[in-house]
């Protein structure tokens, strides 16, 4: 779904941890959504994409998972600074 630009994306890959990105958890409920890093710093702030786009989910809920940089159509070796800890 594009959000934010039509080079952006946010994606949802369940084919388990790739090492490639942000870990994060992302938790959602009416319509607060908020991100989490690992040591549980909200990082809402970073990724203004992935909340806006949760915003519209039918559900609540925590999805665990990474956040990962595509463009045109691939999945980038990393995420671009400053987004990278």
């Amino acid at each position: 779904m594009p959000a934010g630009g039509a080079d952006r994306r946010v994606l949802i890959i369940g084919a388990g941890r790739m090492g490639r990105g942000v870990g994060l958890a992302l938790a959602r409920e009416g319509v607060e959504v908020r991100l989490f890093s690992r040591d549980l710093h909200d990082v809402s702030g970073q990724f203004p994409e992935v909340v806006a786009a949760a915003a519209g989910l039918p559900w609540d809920g925590i999805l665990d998972g990474e956040i990962l940089a595509y463009r045109e159509g691939s999945i980038l070796p990393r995420l671009p600074r400053p987004c990278a800890r």
